[in-house]
């Protein structure tokens, strides 16, 4: 185990990913490293191209793994069967999409409630425990509406308490307000650094928009690298 581990959400090492070309493997990134500690907001920003959708899908242990590691809270998952990696991801993982993504057959609460029945709850203690969530962090907001009910700005906020409501170890944001107006952007950011500093969780957000840069807690420029080839560089600030 790492040192820090105990703080540490998240810990990338040494991470390669390749894809062919004329059947030749060459470089999306080497060689990266990353770290995101439990209740802060890690940012990923990087041109069309970089490799942020790539780093993404890795950390949601969605791809392989072909050089490198990565841990959650010092467990390393490199050679976990895809069962196990599975595991992970409906256990200490949380995702948050450009889109939304509720269930529009669903009301608040149930699109809520949803990670935990995945998760083995029982209707009444999971919709008992989305109820709790929803009146500590959006009690402005009636559990009872569908999603077609509220404004693109509401269901952003349903999507990060659904998220959330396992309190997971890692949270996964894709260009979360990338669908939204500059207020309830600004709203959303507001939301994820509070519910994730109450909650403990690491949120790691992939997004182009600058202004993400205030709200982070520590950010990463993803970039080719000086000599013009296929290898990137991920850089830390703050």
């Amino acid at each position: 185990m790492f040192k820090d581990a105990e703080n540490t959400a998240i810990k990338i090492t040494n991470l390669d990913r390749y894809y062919r070309i004329d059947g030749k493997p060459a470089a999306i990134y080497k060689d990266l490293a990353l770290e995101a500690k439990a209740g802060e907001v890690t940012l990923i920003m990087g041109a069309s191209g970089s490799g942020k959708s790539s780093l993404l899908r890795q950390i949601a242990l969605l791809d392989t793994i072909p050089k490198g590691n990565i841990f959650y809270s010092g467990q390393s998952v490199a050679d976990l069967s895809n069962a196990k990696k599975a595991k992970i991801r409906a256990e200490k993982l949380g995702f948050i999409f450009q889109s939304f993504a509720l269930i529009p057959e669903f009301s608040v609460l149930e699109n809520c409630a949803l990670p935990l029945l995945m998760n083995g709850y029982g209707r009444t203690s999971a919709e008992d425990k989305a109820k709790d969530f929803i009146k500590r962090f959006m009690n402005d907001i009636d559990p009872d509406k569908k999603p077609n009910e509220l404004s693109g700005g509401e269901q952003q906020r349903v999507a990060i308490i659904r998220a959330l409501i396992h309190e997971p170890n890692v949270v996964i944001a894709d260009e979360p307000t990338g669908n939204l107006d500059e207020d309830n952007a600004e709203f959303i950011k507001s939301e994820l650094k509070r519910i994730a500093k109450r909650l403990g969780s690491a949120v790691i957000i992939v997004s182009h928009d600058k202004s993400f840069i205030e709200t982070a807690d520590v950010y990463y420029q993803l970039d080719a690298c000086p000599d013009g080839s296929s290898k990137s560089l991920l850089i830390r600030y703050k």
